[in-house]
């Protein structure tokens, strides 16, 4: 699990596991023009502090890096890469 600054922010980032794994599992698959559901899984790997699943979709966002919505969501897949100790708000917010 990714540190928490207090109880708050623990139930929050449940909550948003919750129902990020909720929309990922009903999204239809990705097109390599826009892998949007991979970087969903992405940002529910930052939140239960996998680093192994962060990297993996990182990976697979960056061979389509060439699409411009997927060159976007990399920068932020990196923030999450480069910031895994911190909280989610912090990390969005650098």
């Amino acid at each position: 699990m990714a540190p928490i600054s207090n109880e708050r922010d623990g139930w929050q980032n449940q909550k948003a596991i919750k129902i990020a794994k909720s929309v990922a599992a009903s999204a239809p698959n990705s097109q390599p023009s826009f892998l949007w559901k991979e970087y969903v899984l992405a940002n529910i790997a930052f939140l239960e502090g996998d680093n192994k699943a962060l990297l993996k979709n990182r990976n697979l966002i960056a061979k389509h890096k060439e699409h411009k919505p997927n060159a976007m969501n990399l920068v932020i897949v990196y923030k999450l890469i480069n910031n895994i100790k911190k909280c989610y708000l912090d990390t969005y917010s650098i």
